[in-house]
């Protein structure tokens, strides 16, 4: 199927993680066609001499929300890839300015479907880069070299094979149409590290069952659904798995059959349902949830007492359940820009905890049982219904960082002035009507170091 890429100039535009520029790809000619006119449409209307009258503005909005509509049918972005600056480029090899076992990095830029086999006299190979060509595979002669670890794949306009390898242990493909990506990796034995991020329509899993070494799985920004993940397709032995920016929505049953991870990220996609058997990840030590479209916590989370870290950023959740509790080793908790009334009096249960983030939340009261965190270095409440200042804080002498602002509180604590590891206290847009108190609190923390938003 063919691919149609749009520049344009104003929000589309974007950058590569190393700064080269990226440019959407639509399903049809239809959508880039539309979505060119749109965008010609909505420039004109932030020329420097044109002034926007009411009508105006009204046109414009109803440009830019089908701007917005056009964008949610992008499959992927296209990157102009340059070539690395610490990699020698292959012409040096092929023009015999420099010696092949002197390469360790070499990128490939010509537009060929073979590799050549000049290449393989690379002994010294540790990295190889193939930019912008149509290679069709990883040939069996790489075997030869025994030092090459690591090979990336950028644009590469044709369906890749994979030979046999023993010695590569990192595959980066990126910027490939997903026909194009290998549908399996077992060929390459010692894989411990293989990146799939930011393709073009790539919206199957791929199949790493085979993979006993590999650990770490970059799936980020493609169209990935899970509704394709059998177990088959799973992996113990993985431990961290990126799943970033995808068009997940639930999170299926199979997910559990990855025992071995660590790491489980699904941050930016629309996730409402999380099947339970998320919580045989026994091993699991963060998971992240970041802006997707929750409504409450997960509960198999609750099983995994292994847990450091959860992100539940921006999310629509209102209650936490007394279940938090379980989760006794966790370190650092993000649960802002939700809409959450209250915490169980469970919290106290969490010894570990060094971290707390509850802002722009809807919370008028800290139970009394929150005095018991006494690892806590960070606690930020700002943003949110209290009045009176919560008294549990007062017990939490550890805090670093402690954000008030954004309330209405009123009457400023004098016992604030012995927090003596406090490094920054923000205490703005409050309505304090103990001016007196408060100044002698900030006189004596900031004697100490303490960096004051009054």
């Amino acid at each position: 199927m063919l691919r149609y890429l749009l520049i344009v100039v104003i929000n589309t535009l974007c950058l590569s993680l190393a700064g080269q520029p990226s440019y959407p790809v639509f399903q049809s000619k239809a959508d880039s066609v539309k979505y060119a006119t749109l965008q010609n449409l909505i420039n004109s209307y932030f020329t420097p001499a044109r002034n926007l009258e009411p009508r105006d503005q009204r046109t414009l909005d109803s440009l830019l929300t089908k701007h917005a509509e056009l964008r949610s049918r992008i499959i992927g972005y296209k990157t102009t890839y340059l070539k690395h600056p610490d990699f020698i480029d292959y012409s040096e090899l092929e023009n015999g300015n420099t010696s092949p076992e002197r390469i360790v990095k070499l990128s490939y830029t010509k537009k060929s479907r073979k590799l050549p086999a000049v290449i393989t006299r690379c002994t010294s190979l540790t990295k190889l880069e193939i930019l912008n060509s149509s290679i069709t595979k990883l040939p069996a002669r790489l075997r030869k070299l025994k030092k090459l670890q690591t090979v990336y794949v950028y644009n590469n306009s044709a369906k890749l094979k994979l030979a046999r390898n023993t010695t590569i242990t990192g595959l980066l493909i990126r910027g490939t149409e997903g026909r194009f990506i290998p549908t399996s990796f077992k060929k390459l034995t010692a894989l411990d590290s293989l990146d799939l991020s930011k393709n073009i329509g790539l919206n199957r899993f791929p199949d790493v069952s085979r993979n006993k070494q590999l650990r770490k799985l970059l799936l980020i920004e493609n169209r990935i659904t899970l509704t394709d993940l059998k177990a088959s397709k799973t992996n113990p032995a993985l431990r961290e798995l990126y799943l970033q920016r995808n068009a997940i929505g639930n999170v299926p049953a199979t997910v559990g059959r990855f025992t071995g991870l660590q790491k489980l990220l699904f941050n930016y996609n629309p996730i409402t349902e999380v099947d339970q058997a998320i919580g045989q990840l026994k091993n699991l030590e963060e998971i992240s949830f970041y802006q997707n479209d929750l409504t409450e916590i997960p509960a198999g989370i609750f099983n995994l007492k292994n847990l450091r870290v959860i992100d539940l950023y921006f999310n629509q959740i209102e209650k936490i359940p007394p279940d938090l509790g379980n989760l006794t080793n966790l370190q650092i908790l993000y649960l802002s820009n939700n809409r959450i009334t209250s915490l169980p009096e469970t919290i106290g249960q969490l010894k570990n905890l060094q971290e707390l983030y509850l802002h722009n939340n809807r919370l008028s009261y800290l139970p009394e049982q929150t005095k018991e965190l006494r690892q806590l270095q960070v606690l930020r409440i700002n943003d949110n219904l209290f009045t009176t200042f919560p008294e549990p804080v007062l017990a939490l002498t550890q805090l670093e960082n402690l954000d008030l602002s954004g309330n209405t509180l009123r009457q400023f604590p004098l016992e604030l002035q012995h927090f003596s590891k406090l490094k920054i206290l923000v205490l703005i847009n409050n309505h304090w009507e103990n001016p007196a108190d408060m100044e002698l609190v900030c006189k004596t923390l900031a004697s100490q170091g303490t960096i004051i938003h009054q």
